[in-house]
């Protein structure tokens, strides 16, 4: 990989804009994403009259080390202590002829800004008033939306692979449309993540003791640290302070547990076996063909440690967790041809209701069999080898079995110091690791094996300096690095593809991934789309906080340097695709067995690439306590972002307009070769008033702008394109018949060698022939969000609160793709030429596709959300979230409808009628119900009932504890896709004419020798006119919800009062509820009366899986 040093990047206003703003402020560097892991405490002092109390000396001290941190009343009566390390604390306010008082203990969360107001009682110093009380949860002080998951929480409720990021979907606004992606195993990487108050799943900012905890170039999170490690984590979903920034869904703030003036740790282990578990709905479609259900291995197991080093001064804390996570054998159902069909014997087709024709002569074959001599080699060669599964049964679909094995090893760990050095000096520093590998293999041989790694390692290090009673600095340097490889693929046979099937032009050893589109046959070979990026972001950050009369003002400056260097072999991978659909003669299976692909795409060996660029940001907060029942925050940042730059100028960009091609830093380009962006969206306002309406009610308002730079992956960056190796395709939907045989392989549409730049001067075939071009418009830019909300608050009890409020959001220059070459409609049946590479038609020509970036989607985002949270009180504590809402796009993102359904729908329909795609987002949700709760039983020693029994008797009755999740949800849309292109423009994504209103079947039973649900009727859709585009709009119908319930059931034996063994048994879909995959929505049949495959669901989510578990606990 090339770790070049980058060229300086060239200063723009936009640094200059910036160099002065942080002057003007704070004369200083001060911290800017400011990465809040700490809580603060606020409050006035008065005396018995309720007059204010100036120079009161206040100190908190944290009991669990003994470090203290002092400060002193203004002349306002005001203090603010900040940067406090969540955990207890007990505070003391100490003034000539008042008795010293003591408040403790009190429990302070994750960016809490706790309320401290204190009123003295006359007498000597001597005299201690003593008050027990915790923080309120009533939220006075400050108008960020967000959730806190203390570590009870964390440790507590069931979670299937103890991946904490899935409790973020308790957070109301947040969900997600892969639920089972948070089982996988993975700790890093391309895990699951959520879709937070209307926003992209790639929206989120992820931090890790306040520092970024993000993959730069494609927005995974960098590191998931297991639950016994985290401290506590919070889920700012809306209007963050202006400490915080790039970002435009949530901000995960998760903090590392800190050693104590005591020893404390856990040992664990967590199993789940197969044996234990249900049996998936998916499994038990076939009467008479059930299959097991899938084979299990999974241990989790590790421990934690911490304590001191040296008391009161110097703390550490360490955590080791493997995990083995082995599906040694997992049988599902695909569908190969059928032993006519690989004779040539279309019959059963025909019979199924599929209208079949020769695409020579438009009518159907003799008898249905196609003739021997128009029989491709390579298809009769591929379906009758060795290699190719052979039918268990009748049927045309479901007739065969693959057996998987999965593996996956992790390992991952984090280490901790924290020094308090002084009362005002305070050190601390992080390091965390992790390394994962994943392997499958497939035993239908030309699945072929792909294998997954993911090495992550993330440093953090801090210095919080108490200048003086009412000023703190604090400082922090943090370096991210993460490797993610994918689709590394081996293969389980010898031999090559060429000489076993005929292939000629192969570009590897591998069979190329063979594609069916509005049939029944399962695809199989592999493009090899190997994508391998390492990523590296160095961050530092330095915050100073500023009491003054009734102001707690906090001023600072960050910058990240962030470097991506990347391997990716194009859009058609390694190895290369042929697509069949209905085009030809009607069936794709017809079309394979005469070898007459739709589209081709030629693979190669990709290229080496390494990006750099920097974000810097200032900001300034100031939390206003007007009056003991108002408080204004007002913040201001300013934020800006460097274009990408190659770090050795290996990339070409093509104007869009003209379609001539720049080359970086010459003929007046910039380096990156898009423009810096310097705008409206660079100077972000956040302002927010909390008023205290009653003792117990709180309103609070809120309205801030944010900026979020979207990575694309590596598949639409400038490096992919020419003179670097490029990929080619060839498409042949608008053609009669295609004028490349599967029998001829690439060698008709393969890329000659040797492009050079004098070759894209002067057109030449062997750099454009064919190619994909990646072109990005000179106005990209981060996307802009306006937030706003409003809340009312209300304290049923002290350790309950219910909480109602609106949410709103809206987003302009999100990042969308659009298909440059598509041919422009003019009325039916009449298209002209792209507008785009005007000036360029001999490239445009000999180009297959040009795929352009730009910064012109949005969307916005309406919700009514409500939360009722009840602190630990009598063993009891919940979270109860229910969020009504609507959200609406002209773009699903580059990464399109996130997995969950077979339709790509991040292309356009029409690249030049961006409002026809107008429709909800693909995570939009109407109803949202889930929560947790979490319950001591209150039997046993120290509990309410049998307070005092002995410990036999505890060891049966006490000491128990039931937890549980909830979930409840509505069914995510779904945007239907036709099998052509009817509108003869080259479209991408070609949707269906819409003849009724959508008419949901839900669990209909397909019948006719098919199985599974048919969950919306095929006969309200249909294939369009040729000429015209479909009028079905985006996301026209909406797929099945979830309902589930998580739970667990754990047992303490207590050994001494500090030491015990819990036992805990978890159920993860306890009552084995059917949670159905999205149906098919691609492949409307006009042939079939029966409509083919859509709306078909023959695959579900996980059943019932049984997890135990066994914590030592010290």
């Amino acid at each position: 990989m090339n770790t070049s040093h980058s060229r300086l990047v060239k200063r723009h206003s936009g640094v200059r804009a910036l160099i002065v703003f942080i002057l003007a402020v704070c004369c200083s560097g001060f911290s800017a994403l400011a990465q809040e892991v700490t809580a603060t405490i606020t409050g006035i002092v008065t005396d018995p009259t309720g007059r204010i109390v100036a120079n009161a000396d206040i100190k908190a001290q944290d009991l669990d080390r003994g470090t203290i941190w002092p400060t002193r009343t203004n002349g306002s009566g005001f203090y603010t202590i900040t940067r406090l390390p969540v955990g207890r604390y007990e505070v003391r306010v100490i003034s000539p002829g008042f008795r010293t008082a003591m408040e403790s203990p009190i429990e302070l969360q994750l960016n809490q800004v706790a309320s401290g107001n204190i009123k003295l009682v006359l007498g000597a110093a001597n005299e201690t008033v003593q008050v027990t009380s915790e923080a309120p949860l009533l939220q006075t002080d400050t108008t960020d939306v967000g959730t806190v998951i203390d570590a009870r929480t964390n440790v507590s409720l069931p979670l299937a692979s103890r991946n904490y990021l899935q409790l973020t979907l308790l957070t109301p606004g947040a969900v997600t449309v892969q639920p089972t992606g948070f089982q996988s195993g993975q700790n890093a990487g391309q895990v699951a993540r959520p879709e937070i108050n209307g926003n992209r799943f790639d929206a989120n900012s992820y931090l890790l003791d306040g520092m970024d905890n993000n993959d730069a170039g494609s927005n995974y999170v960098a590191y998931s640290p297991q639950p016994d490690a985290i401290q506590e984590f919070r889920v700012l979903t809306q209007n963050a302070p202006a400490d915080f920034g790039n970002y435009m869904g949530g901000v995960i703030s998760a903090s590392i547990k800190e050693g104590t003036n005591s020893f404390h740790g856990s040992a664990f282990e967590f199993f789940r076996n197969d044996v234990l578990n249900a049996n998936q709905w998916m499994n038990k479609l076939i009467p008479g063909s059930i299959i097991p259900r899938q084979k299990l291995r999974w241990n989790e197991f590790g421990g934690t440690i911490g304590g001191p080093i040296l008391k009161d001064k110097l703390f550490f804390f360490a955590d080791y967790q493997g995990e083995r996570f082995d599906f040694p054998r997992t049988t599902s159902t695909i569908t190969v041809f059928t032993a006519k069909e690989r004779t040539g014997d279309v019959s059963e087709l025909v019979a199924a209701g599929k209208t079949i024709v020769d695409p020579q002569t438009g009518l159907p074959f003799a008898d249905n069999v196609i003739p021997q001599p128009r029989l491709s080699q390579t298809a009769l060669a591929i379906v009758n080898s060795q290699y190719y599964p052979t039918p268990i049964n009748g049927l045309l679909q479901a007739n065969a079995h693959n057996t998987t094995a999965v593996k996956t090893d992790s390992d991952q760990g984090d280490g901790r110091i924290d020094y308090a050095a002084s009362v005002k000096d305070h050190f601390m520093g992080r390091f965390s690791y992790s390394d994962l590998t994943n392997p499958t293999v497939n035993s239908f041989a030309l699945d072929y094996n792909p294998y997954n790694l993911v090495s992550t390692w993330n440093f953090v290090t801090g210095y919080t300096r108490t200048i003086s009673p009412n000023l703190l600095n604090d400082a922090r340097l943090g370096v991210n690095y993460v490797r993610v490889g994918q689709n590394q693929t081996t293969s389980n046979f010898s031999g090559d593809a060429t000489s076993l099937f005929k292939i000629p032009g192969l570009t590897t050893s591998f069979l190329p991934a063979m594609s069916f589109s509005g049939g029944y046959v399962s695809n199989f070979g592999t493009k090899e789309s190997v994508t391998d990026n390492y990523d590296t972001s160095v961050q530092y950050s330095d915050v100073v906080n500023w009491v003054r009369g009734k102001h707690s003002m906090r001023f600072g400056f960050q910058g990240w340097r962030i470097r991506t260097n990347g391997l990716f072999n194009g859009s058609n991978g390694q190895a290369g695709s042929f697509g069949f659909n209905t085009t030809y003669s009607g069936s794709p299976e017809t079309d394979f067995l005469l070898g007459l692909p739709t589209n081709v795409g030629v693979g190669n060996l990709g290229a080496e690439w390494g990006q750099r660029n920097n974000v810097f940001a200032g900001f300034v907060q100031d939390d206003w306590k007007v009056t003991d029942r108002l408080t204004f925050n007002l913040g201001f940042r300013y934020e800006t972002h460097t274009p990408f730059v190659e770090a050795n100028d290996k990339e070409v960009n093509w104007d869009p307009q003209t379609g001539t091609f720049e080359l970086p830093g010459q003929n007046g380009n910039s380096r990156a070769l898009y423009n810096s962006y310097n705008g409206y969206g660079n100077y972000q306002p956040r302002v927010g008033v909390a008023y205290q309406l009653m003792p117990k009610t709180t309103v609070r308002a809120s309205y801030g702008l944010s900026s979020f730079m979207e990575g694309t992956g590596l598949g639409l960056r400038l490096p992919g394109n020419p003179p670097q190796p490029i990929a080619a395709s060839a498409n042949y939907s608008a053609l009669g018949y295609p004028t490349t045989t599967l029998d001829q392989g690439f060698t008709p549409i393969a890329v000659p060698a040797g492009c050079t730049i004098a070759g894209l001067e002067s057109a030449a075939p062997n750099c454009y022939k064919g190619a994909i071009i990646y072109s990005w418009d000179k106005h990209v830019q981060p996307a802009h969000s306006n937030q706003w909300s409003l809340f009312v608050q209300h304290e049923l009890s002290p350790s309950a609160i219910v909480q109602v409020g609106y949410v709103g959001q809206s987003t302009t220059h999100l990042t969308n793709a659009e298909l440059l070459t598509q041919l422009v409609w003019d009325s039916p049946g009449v298209v002209s030429p792209s507008p785009f590479f005007a000036q360029n038609r001999p490239v445009i020509n000999q180009l297959a596709y040009i795929f352009g970036t730009f910064a012109a989607a949005h969307q916005n985002y309406n919700a009514l959300q409500t939360q009722m949270q009840g602190r630990l009180n009598h063993g009891l504590s919940y979270l109860l979230s229910y969020t009504w809402s609507r959200c609406m796009t002209n773009s699903q993102g580059f990464w399109g409808e996130g997995g969950q359904s077979q339709a790509p729908s991040a292309w356009w329909q029409n690249t030049y009628n961006p409002s026809g795609e107008n429709g909800a987002c693909y995570y939009n949700v109407k109803g949202v119900f889930t929560g947790y709760v979490i319950y001591d039983l209150p039997f046993g020693r120290g509990r309410q009932f049998g307070t005092n029994m002995n410990r036999a008797a505890d060891a049966v009755v006490g000491g128990w504890k039931v937890n549980v999740i909830p979930t409840f949800r509505g069914g995510f849309p779904l945007t239907l896709s036709s099998n052509s292109d009817h509108s003869g423009t080259n479209s991408f994504q070609n949707r269906p004419d819409c003849i009724a209103s959508p008419h949901v079947l839900h669990k209909q039973t397909i019948g006719n020798g098919f199985y599974g649900y048919r969950w919306f009727d095929p006969a309200s859709y249909q294939e369009p006119k040729d000429g015209y585009f479909g009028n079905c709009s985006v996301s026209s119908v909406y797929g099945p919800g979830e309902q589930n319930i998580d739970a667990s059931i754990a047992k303490t034996f207590s050994i001494t009062d500090h030491q015990n063994i819990e036992f805990r048994t978890e159920f993860i879909n306890a009552f084995n509820h059917v949670i159905l995959d999205a149906p098919n929505n691609g492949g409307i049949d006009i042939a079939n009366p029966d409509g083919g495959t859509i709306g078909q669901i023959k695959t579900s989510e996980g059943a019932r899986n049984i997890q135990f578990a066994l914590k030592y606990n010290f």
